[in-house]
């Protein structure tokens, strides 16, 4: 009886602590989580307390326990309470441990059961999935009715004008009228609701026109005395009028209605002019002998998946795209820093817009935007496009809306990659959603960036949703074609210079650069080909071939900068050429950091002269007491180098420079090992790793055993003393802390037996909740410790270098797979790829893959519950063995299942028992929200055919997965 009331006490009161507890949690807004482990730990405490107090024969054995350690430990006398501990006692309290233990398990499992579940089955087997890409709702609604929709047109476009119009369905009519300045305006248009093209002779619009005048009359009303300007419309839903000129008499289409709904003629104006007029950056010429775009353009080349060689030039093939392509593809052109998707925007741009204005042929309008600054911390696009309206266009939004609705506009949208700063995926995908936003049915994008933006060719298909040709007839949603800018060969490479010198000159340069391999080979790079291009006859003059590097070409070209703004011998302040050269250098590595820090494109100019102010004060500079000198000298820094100044704002006049200077104060700071600095844990992007390693010396490089970033550390003995550390703890970490946990638990038990007063009958009962105890303490500790080390910004830095070595190749993965595998394991970027390599009798548990290319797995075992954002190119398992795996956001292309074992009994599997499918079966495949090209699909149907593997039990997946396998 008296145990079964312990035990309904101690049920209670864990029922009440637990609902306070909750309680307290979700009066935290959030705070915490109320599945937190955090309920559950405090509501076992609680419970032991009231153990404690309802039997009070075991408390006061516990405190003797805690008075004995005390004594013996600081030699103190403090007195025992008398009381002697009895069986029954210890008997319950072990059974409480026990159940403790066991109410720990169940919550752990069915906790982390509930979090697998959610992350990979179907909700209830009908629920629609999450998309991930945001693609926009059709929500545009407009009439059906023709004249009611001219009625919008004309409203909105004379919105601020005030005007109305009035509808005579009798008659075919709308009129209206508005008042512009001083001038008072009256409408009157005729309109043919037609269904068929139509025909309609000059006979009879004037007609038409002469109904409408007679009209005049009775629509104005008598007591209305204001003299009008009137303009007479004939319009049709569909026809073909003959050409006819009148004064203030206008036939038009609902179509050409649309075209002259916004007054884009100023904008695409100015984009011509723009494209004609302004000049291309350079360091060295004079502004009167700066070259436009127009006069250095050259159509570039480009590669498409489908199509190795196409046949039309890059103009041709996006007006083929324009006019041809079914409307959800939407292009992206790909390339690198530097390969001229700038300049074949803004050319592209001025060619629609010559066309619209000196040839009447609109296919749609231009809207060039530049995406630097628009995620949606900056605002979002929206944004962006409001302010795009306001100043270009002068209309209201809404009025620029129904054009994108109704398929007359293309966004030439530029450098995706500048949208802001980011670090995850996640950043990335919210950053592309937004321009996701735009792809409205009849829409059209054209989009260009850096692919080096994103970490994974898997994670640049998927988020811009890139699919093949052969996918294109089963699309519904937006989908984008990708367009690869290739490098410039031998005779574009030719053509280049030959817009920039004269021919004897041209082919003098052009056969000294072929005779410089390193140098040539950079030249394929249009931008390092304008940067060399200045340079070519000081470097020819000197024969200087020893550039190898783009990182190499950008120092040059810097120190051309610099020599060329001293030979124009401007007073400065100054006078000592090499300290200049200095503050220039370490000035603008300070401001490149801080913009980089930032995490934008662009600093303000306020903030920059302050800066500038503060460099002035460490060089001790003293010619600028005076105003005009101090002006003098702000002007020549900020105009002269490197920088230009846009709506307030200075930004580097290319993206390669301010990375260029972000890497070389990496590499300043690594080499003088200042480790605290918060740039070097930051995420570099590809082009400032390369920078990076284009500057560490080759004999580093070369090194096979050292990653080349700890080589440049001064102390050569501390590089190889993290390098053999960090190798020992990736090959043998997990053993050692094996063995030390053992060794602690063993230690403390044998102390345990030695300190403790007690009979072994007490000892040995008590035994289990002491180590489970200790355990708990000891796990506590370790990750602590383990948080502790891997947040020390020296491990971080050092296991960065290790992943840089493997990404730029400087180790080879086979020999170093011991290494590889535990980095694989680590979830900070950057990834290292697994290319070309054929695995034997490998174990891979866990492991981060986020690109396997040309890969075979040779009798290996696959321990990985989850494969998330990973690209599957041409993989091969060849009498392998995998425990049930789930496929989350993977790309497969042209993976080969034939000799694969899966396994759904495997004791080490952790997510087998976890993954239901609708049959009441464990699958032993889930693809989720996966893309399997058709090879894929096929050697995925023939492997479950000889293995008599069936859909929806044993391989199992999201909606799109059934239907394609199907």
């Amino acid at each position: 009886m008296i145990t079964f009331l312990y035990i309904f006490t101690l049920v209670l009161v864990f029922i009440l602590i637990k609902l306070i507890i909750g309680w307290y949690f979700k009066a935290k807004k959030g705070r915490f989580s109320q599945n937190s482990n955090y309920i559950f730990k405090y509501a076992i405490a609680t419970l032991f307390t009231a153990f404690c107090i309802i039997n009070p024969s075991i408390t006061p054995q516990i405190l003797n326990w805690i008075i004995e350690i005390a004594n013996k430990t600081f030699e103190f006398d403090l007195p025992k309470f008398n009381t002697d501990i009895e069986i029954y006692s210890i008997g319950i309290y072990g059974i409480l441990c026990v159940t403790v233990v066991f109410l720990l398990n169940i919550a752990f499992k069915a906790r982390n059961q509930k979090a697998i579940q959610n992350y990979v089955t179907r909700q209830n087997g009908n629920d629609a999935e999450k998309k991930d890409l945001a693609f926009p709702e059709d929500n545009f609604k407009e009439s059906p009715i023709f004249h009611e929709r001219l009625k919008n047109y004309f409203e909105l476009k004379y919105k601020k004008q005030g005007l109305t119009l009035n509808v005579s369905t009798k008659d075919n009519l709308l009129y209206g009228k508005y008042n512009e300045g001083f001038r008072n305006y009256f409408i009157v248009a005729k309109y043919l609701d037609n269904e068929n093209l139509v025909d309609i002779t000059a006979t009879q619009q004037r007609e038409t026109l002469e109904e409408l005048q007679k009209l005049i009359k009775k629509l104005k009303p008598k007591e209305d005395k204001i003299e009008y300007l009137y303009d007479y419309y004939y319009i049709a839903k569909h026809a073909n009028f003959e050409k006819l000129s009148i004064s203030n008499f206008f036939a038009r289409t609902e179509d050409t209605i649309l075209n002259e709904l916004i007054d884009f003629r100023l904008y695409l104006k100015s984009l011509i002019t723009k494209y004609n007029n302004e000049k291309i950056f350079s360091a060295v010429a004079k502004n009167t002998d700066k070259k436009t775009l127009s006069e250095t353009f050259i159509m570039p080349s480009y590669s498409l998946e489908e199509e190795k060689f196409p046949n039309l030039n890059l103009e041709a093939y996006i007006k083929d795209w324009l006019i041809n392509s079914p409307d959800p593809k939407h292009l992206v052109l790909l390339g690198d820093y530097g390969m001229g998707k700038t300049s074949f925007l803004k050319f592209f741009s001025k060619v629609m817009s010559e066309e619209i204005l000196n040839k009447g042929i609109v296919f749609r309008f231009p809207v060039f935007i530049s995406l630097n600054n628009t995620s949606p911390r900056h605002g979002g696009i929206k944004k962006t496009l409001s302010a795009f309206v306001a100043e270009n266009l002068g209309v209201d939004y809404e009025l620029f809306e129904i054009l994108i609705h109704k398929g007359k506009i293309l966004f030439l949208l530029d450098a995706f990659d500048e949208m802001g700063f980011v670090g995850t995926h996640e950043d990335r995908f919210k950053q592309i959603n937004e321009i996701w936003k735009l792809a409205y049915k009849n829409n059209k994008i054209l989009l260009a960036g850096r692919s080096s933006y994103f970490p994974s060719d898997f994670e640049l298909r998927h988020t811009l949703n890139i699919i093949s040709k052969e996918e294109e007839v089963i699309q519904t949603q937006p989908y984008c074609s990708s367009i690869r800018l290739s490098f410039l060969d031998d005779s574009k490479i030719k053509d280049y210079i030959s817009k920039y010198y004269k021919p004897e000159r041209t082919e003098q340069l052009f056969n000294w650069i072929i005779s410089a391999p390193s140098i040539l080979e950079l030249c394929k790079r249009p931008s390092l080909m304008h940067i060399i291009r200045e340079m070519l006859p000081n470097l020819h003059r000197k024969d200087s071939k020893e550039i190898h590097n783009p990182g190499g070409a950008i120092e040059k070209y810097v120190n051309y900068w610099i020599n060329r703004q001293e030979s124009k011998e401007i007073q400065s302040a100054i006078p000592d050429s090499n300290k200049k050269r200095e503050f220039i250098k370490s000035f603008f590595r300070h401001i490149a950091v801080q913009i980089f820090m930032s995490k934008q494109y662009k600093i303000s100019a306020d903030y920059i002269k302050d800066e500038l102010n503060k460099f002035i004060e460490i060089y001790e500079l003293k010619n600028l007491s005076k105003k005009y000198q101090k002006e003098g000298f702000e002007n020549e820094i900020l105009t002269g180098y490197f920088i230009e100044l846009d709506n307030d704002y200075f930004r580097f006049v290319h993206k390669s420079f301010f990375e260029y200077f972000v890497a070389k104060e990496i590499i300043s700071l690594i080499k003088d090992r200042k480790f605290k600095s918060q740039i070097l844990y930051e995420d570099w992007s590809n082009s400032i790793v390369s920078f990076i390693y284009d500057a560490i010396p080759n004999e580093h490089k070369e090194n096979k055993k050292i990653p080349a970033l700890l080589l440049l550390v001064q102390c050569s003995i501390l590089s190889h003393v993290k390098n053999s550390t960090t190798r020992f703890f990736l090959k043998r970490g997990d053993t050692l802390i094996g063995f030390f946990f053992l060794a602690f638990i063993v230690a403390t038990t044998i102390l345990y037996f030695y300190y403790i007063p007690w009979s072994m009958t007490a000892l040995i009962l008590l035994l289990l909740p002491f180590l489970i105890l200790v355990i708990i303490l000891l796990g506590l500790i370790m990750v602590g410790s383990s948080k502790l080390i891997s947040s020390n910004r020296n491990v971080k830095f050092v296991i960065k270098a290790f992943k840089i070595a493997f990404i730029k190749k400087q180790f080879e993965l086979k020999g170093n797979l011991d290494i590889v595998l535990p980095l694989l394991k680590r979830t900070s970027a950057p990834h290292i790829p697994v290319e070309n390599i054929e695995f034997y009798h490998e174990s891979f548990n866990n492991c981060k893959f986020y690109r396997l290319k040309d890969v075979t797995f040779h009798s290996c075992k696959f321990q990985i519950p989850i494969l998330s954002s990973c690209h599957l190119y041409n993989v091969n398992f060849n009498n392998s063995k995998m425990a049930s795996i789930v496929f989350d956001k993977c790309r497969l292309t042209d993976v080969d299942f034939s000799n694969l074992d899966l396994s759904r009994n495997d004791q080490k599997s952790q997510i087998s028992k976890h993954l239901i499918s609708k049959a009441g079966e464990t699958p032993l495949m889930y693809f989720k929200n996966c893309k399997l090209d058709i090879k894929t699909v096929a050697n995925l149907k023939l492997y479950m055919k000889s293995k008599q593997l069936t859909i929806g039990n044993e391989i199992d997946g999201s909606k799109d997965f059934i239907r394609s396998i199907k």
